[in-house]
């Protein structure tokens, strides 16, 4: 199953025939089979791909869309902003907030 991660028990069965008679001989090994879980991309979307801002003003990124494609609960979700290509020394954001929480 999709998202599926443990451990679980098969059976891997070796059957030989012989051909004169039809009898057969039977060897059963069973396997444990673990699924390691695995992050899946989050999904997120932009109210724009680009914003033009006059300097000393506030940068307001609108996320319309923010989930974890997993919903079993086990992944966290984390909204991370970086600036790149900022002046050393230049802090582009002195604060983040998502859903109304800084």
């Amino acid at each position: 199953a999709a998202d599926f991660a443990g451990t679980i028990m098969a059976n891997i069965t070796a059957v030989t025939t012989d051909y004169t008679n039809g009898k057969k001989a039977i060897v059963n090994n069973p396997i444990a089979v673990t699924f390691i879980g695995q992050a899946d991309k989050p999904l997120i979307s932009l109210e724009s791909p680009s914003l033009t801002v006059m300097e000393n003003n506030v940068v307001e990124i609108v996320v319309t869309n923010m989930a974890s494609a997993d919903t079993d609960g086990s992944e966290s979700l984390s909204l991370i902003v970086t600036a790149m290509h900022a002046p050393t020394g230049y802090p582009m954001f002195s604060a983040v907030a998502y859903d109304g929480i800084t």
